[in-house]
């Protein structure tokens, strides 16, 4: 069953991303995992590029939508709620994720610290 109030913060969320999105824009369900946690709880995260003014320009960039808990009925609720929120393009990953550690992700920047 969807959750208003959660289905109006992931639409709010969806709404920003989907207004500074650089490149197609495609959401996964998967197991929460960051640079500073992991856990069971089914997350929705959006996934682009960064934009050219960043020093990231051209690498995949993954944002955090909402979380959905790890009971029963949670990839449903996940799905069901990013849906209605208006997401097109949903990627399944079965005990996967797409964290990338932030050392690869700025593995192409020099190690210059003399500013």
């Amino acid at each position: 069953m969807i959750n208003e109030q959660m289905l109006e913060q992931v639409r709010d969320r969806m709404t920003t991303h989907n207004k500074k999105k650089h490149g197609p824009l495609s959401f996964t369900v998967e197991s929460g995992r960051g640079e500073t946690y992991a856990n069971n709880e089914l997350t929705v995260y959006a996934h682009d590029d960064y934009e050219e003014s960043s020093v990231l320009a051209g690498r995949e960039r993954r944002m955090w939508i909402g979380t959905f808990g790890d009971g029963p009925g949670a990839e449903q609720d996940a799905h069901d709620t990013i849906k209605a929120a208006g997401a097109t393009k949903i990627i399944q990953f079965c005990g996967g994720s797409t964290h990338v550690p932030i050392e690869q992700i700025v593995s192409h920047l020099p190690d210059d610290t003399d500013y």
